[in-house]
């Protein structure tokens, strides 16, 4: 016991051993950063693991150690308790250090992007200079062959469903240029460009919302994995975020969600393409919108809204078919197992659907957060980027859409 001279403790805490002390702000301040705590606790219980462990070290370190220059001549604590001390004299302010460096060190929400924002997320190659070229060339080799076999369809065609009145927009069969086919240098090795050919098929103009997927049954599709979003305590089955995407669901869940409304959810191909091929021009673009680097007029990332957003914001940022939201508010769900090599060996792309098996699946989009101080960079809201999550890993950054063939249709 350290009384300090012999007098009666100032605080019963004191009374408790050092490493005991210390071993309990140890597991706190590792429960705060593994994720235990919900992630709007975490920063405050981080500010309290912080000041509980600069007290620990006052009372423990600094007090008796300036008890001892006044009053030399008293032993103020047993040679066991000195030994301790010795040992544990630097492990505070290098424990503080290093919890200081992994809470704000860059940790990818985006698929594993976490990565989450997403998670941690991590991306399928290397971080890469955040800032985009202004200017693009494309592949003119792989451009020239789009335009010869495949012909532009100009239509535009936006439809609701009569059964519950969700908008789809449709994508016209043809081929597209899957892939980085830009020399701009932010692209991945596993964005190998190559010609695709899908059928027609419709997809979600905006993506499943909260709303829409609690009216799935709960034994078919379940809930969501938690009710709250980055910042928000309530946010599934809240009136106020009714028309937001729903988030915290399962690849698994995505799919019984689409099943039950007569769909699926897209391929990789089907996704890249609505997201980025202009059925007017043939071209597929850099980005859903253009060769424009993204701002806060055309997508919610970069943590400019600290969450999601409401599905049928930023018009400007549409596809050339019409879709929201194919870059930033969430990442989504596709069908495709994820291989780094499916784009460069894969022979067969007609209708293609991913490999056979995987780890992984892969997810399309980027997020809110992707871009922001602890994510990688925009180049993940290129309609090119392929993302990774395990399929029974939901978070506050994924979400989904569905599709359906042109014999789905309700």
């Amino acid at each position: 016991m350290n009384t300090y001279g012999g007098g009666k403790p100032k605080n019963p805490l004191i009374q408790i051993s050092p490493f005991v002390q210390l071993f309990f702000l140890i597991a706190v301040a590792a429960a705060t950063v593994l994720g235990v705590f919900p992630e709007h606790y975490r920063f405050p219980m981080f500010v309290i693991c912080i000041s509980l462990f600069l007290w620990w070290y006052t009372n423990e370190l600094i007090k008796p150690g300036m008890k001892a220059m006044v009053h030399p001549d008293k032993n103020l604590r047993s040679e066991k308790e000195r030994r301790q001390i010795k040992l544990i004299r630097w492990f505070i302010p290098a424990g503080c250090i290093v919890i200081l460096a992994f809470y704000y060190a860059p940790h990818d929400t985006e698929p594993t992007p976490s990565t989450s924002a997403i998670p941690p997320l991590v991306a399928s190659t290397p971080t890469r200079n955040p800032t985009p070229v202004p200017t693009f060339t494309p592949n003119p080799t792989l451009s020239a062959m789009a335009t010869n076999i495949a012909t532009p369809d100009p239509s535009f065609k936006i439809q609701n469903r009569a059964v519950d009145g969700i908008s789809q927009v449709f994508v016209p069969e043809g081929y597209f240029i899957a892939g980085d086919q830009y020399d701009d240098g932010i692209g991945y090795p596993d964005e190998t460009p190559h010609l695709a050919y899908t059928d027609e098929f419709w997809i979600d103009q905006y993506l499943v919302t909260n709303k829409q997927f609690a009216d799935c049954p709960e034994e078919l599709c379940g809930e969501p994995d938690s009710f709250e979003s980055h910042k928000r305590e309530q946010y599934y089955g809240t009136a106020t975020y009714a028309n937001y995407p729903v988030i915290e669901v399962t690849w698994d869940q995505a799919v019984a969600y689409c099943d039950w409304r007569g769909g699926r959810l897209p391929t990789e191909a089907e996704w890249e393409k609505a997201a980025g091929w202009d059925p007017k021009t043939g071209d597929t673009l850099l980005y859903p919108w253009g060769d424009e680097p993204p701002n806060e007029n055309l997508a919610n990332f970069n943590g400019i809204d600290r969450d999601t957003t409401e599905v049928t914001n930023y018009p400007a940022g549409a596809s050339p078919v019409g879709a929201y939201n194919m870059a930033g508010n969430v990442w989504q769900w596709v069908m495709d197992w994820y291989s780094d090599t499916y784009y460069s060996d894969n022979q067969d792309w007609v209708n293609p659907t991913g490999p056979l098996d995987g780890v992984k699946k892969v997810v399309r989009g980027g997020s809110w957060f992707t871009g922001s101080k602890q994510s990688s960079d925009i180049a993940w809201l290129r309609t090119a980027n392929r993302g990774i999550r395990a399929p029974n890993e939901p978070g506050n950054e994924f979400g989904f859409r569905c599709v359906y063939g042109a014999s789905q249709i309700p």
